[in-house]
């Protein structure tokens, strides 16, 4: 059987992603996941872990993340992005690479949510 990918998750998001209100994450570079691919949400400063279900998988750079990821993301523009990715890939440019991965925590009370995930409509 193949190992689930992980992606790091930073404590301070940790109860946002488990009350679902966090269903996003930027990446520097481009990453190979795939909507539907079912991946491990954690954190080894905390031992804390999830399971999660990739719902959109964007490729941009840092100046053409949309207005609705960089909302959800909780920024209010390009400048603003790039300063917070900073504190994780320092030397992150306008120009640089990233993916956009969006995902739906794999929680008992989600269920009919991943039922529903062909439905779903991603940010655009």
């Amino acid at each position: 059987m193949k190992a689930k990918k992980a992606l790091a998750i930073h404590p301070m998001f940790h109860k946002a992603i488990e009350n679902g209100e966090r269903q996003l994450t930027i990446r520097e570079g481009k990453r190979d996941f795939v909507v539907g691919e079912a991946i491990v949400l954690y954190c080894s400063l905390t031992s804390w872990a999830i399971d999660a279900v990739i719902t959109d998988v964007t490729h941009a750079n840092v100046m053409t993340v949309s207005a609705a990821h960089l909302e959800r993301y909780g920024v209010t523009g390009q400048r603003e992005l790039l300063q917070a990715l900073r504190v994780h890939y320092p030397t992150i440019q306008f120009s640089t690479n990233v993916t956009v991965i969006e995902f739906m925590p794999d929680l008992p009370d989600h269920d009919k949510k991943l039922a529903a995930i062909l439905k779903w409509k991603p940010c655009q």
